[in-house]
This record gives C-alpha cells, sequence and structure tokens, in this order.
C-alpha cells in the first residue's frame, strides 16, 4: 500500500522521487523472495498519466495490459519492470464519480477529477486479477460517500476508495 505526498504540500519532483524510491524497495522485495506476484494499491497522488507514474526509473506503471505482459524493457541499457495499470479504464467514465478524488484549481488548466487512487499489477498476477471487479466505492447501504456529486469530504474522505478481487486460484 502507499500513500504519496500531496501535490497540494509536496513539489513534482519530491512524488516522483518518492516512486523511484518505491520502484527500489519492491524491486529489492521482489528479489529478496524470488516473486513478481506483486500489486500496489493505495493513493499514489499522481494522475497515471503523469509522465513519473509512467517513467521506467519510478513505477513504469502502464495502460496497455499485452505492451504489459512483456514484463520488462531496456532503456539505455538498463531493463526496467513493468506494471500493468488497470485504473486507466476511469479516465473515459461517464457517470460521477469519473475517478476517485475532485479538485477544482481555478486554473487555467484545470482536470477537475483526478485518478490518485490506483491499483497497480505485476504482469505476472494478471491472470489473479478479476478485471470486473475494479470499481470505486460510491458508499456503502446505510452511508453515501458522495455529496453533491464529489466526495463527501466534510464527513469522509476528499478521496474515494477502490476494491478490486484477486483469485488465489490462479496465483502461481
Amino acid at each position: 500500500m502507499i500513500h504519496n505526498s500531496s501535490g497540494l504540500y509536496a513539489s513534482p519532483e519530491t512524488r516522483m522521487n518518492n516512486l523511484m524510491l518505491l520502484y527500489h524497495d519492491i524491486h529489492a522485495e521482489e528479489k529478496k523472495y524470488d516473486t513478481y506476484n506483486t500489486l500496489i494499491i493505495g493513493d499514489f497522488n499522481i494522475d497515471p498519466f503523469d509522465r513519473s507514474f509512467i517513467a521506467a526509473n519510478t513505477v513504469h506503471a502502464i495502460p496497455f495490459l499485452e505492451e504489459a505482459k512483456r514484463k520488462s524493457r531496456t532503456v539505455n541499457s538498463i531493463e526496467y519492470r513493468m506494471f500493468y495499470n488497470p485504473t486507466w479504464k476511469f479516465l473515459s467514465k461517464r457517470d460521477i464519480p469519473y475517478t476517485t478524488y475532485y479538485y477544482n484549481t481555478g486554473d487555467i488548466v484545470n482536470y477537475y477529477w483526478h485518478m490518485y487512487d490506483q491499483i497497480i499489477i505485476r504482469p505476472q498476477l494478471i491472470d489473479a486479477f478479476v478485471d470486473e471487479s475494479l470499481m470505486i466505492i460510491e458508499g456503502t447501504i446505510n452511508h453515501k460517500l458522495i455529496n453533491s456529486n464529489t466526495p463527501d469530504k466534510s464527513v469522509y474522505s476528499d478521496h474515494l476508495p477502490l476494491f478490486c478481487e484477486l483469485k488465489e486460484v490462479n496465483i502461481i
């Protein structure tokens, strides 16, 4: 799990550096335990299309499953392992909530909705991932997490949670 520094308080360089450190920590753990069955979920505080998220020397999380299935790519003679990022699918949603975080900057460039909360998966774990299970939680039977079409941060959180399912029988 991750909770990266917020863009409201940390520079893009700091958040990118955090992802580089995460990349090295994950690589060390995968090597130590001799497995690439890795899934990371949490608040990356970076949109999936941000260069610092896709960069090979950070988490290298790409939206294309077939490309991610290659498992790695070499850049300047250095091999970098890939993650698949299925949360890109939310960027084309037509219904509220569009993604997991709403912020109206008032600036000339304003995305309004951000996909800061994401799930990234190593290709080795793809067969265990139940794609249809990936969803943004909008509430429970008794509690709506959305108020006036945005996350109800006055009562709950300014981020909406994600849910996904893995089928243990498909983990190799």
